[in-house]
């Protein structure tokens, strides 16, 4: 019986390893996501200036 139980715990560990490690993969695409929409915003920014000063 003991056994069982030091295999449940061992058990439970390693599902909460594996969620800190999902969530920092997924917090690691979450930064990158951003970045990517950052300079994406950049990009916009810099042709809109383009446009306003072409017009202006």
């Amino acid at each position: 019986m003991c056994f069982g139980r030091a295999m449940a715990a061992l058990w439970r560990l390693a599902q909460k390893s594996m969620r800190g490690v999902r969530k920092l993969l997924l917090g690691r695409r979450f930064i990158h996501s951003l970045e990517r929409n950052q300079e994406a915003a950049d990009h916009l920014d810099t042709a809109l200036k383009e446009i306003f000063e072409q017009q202006g």
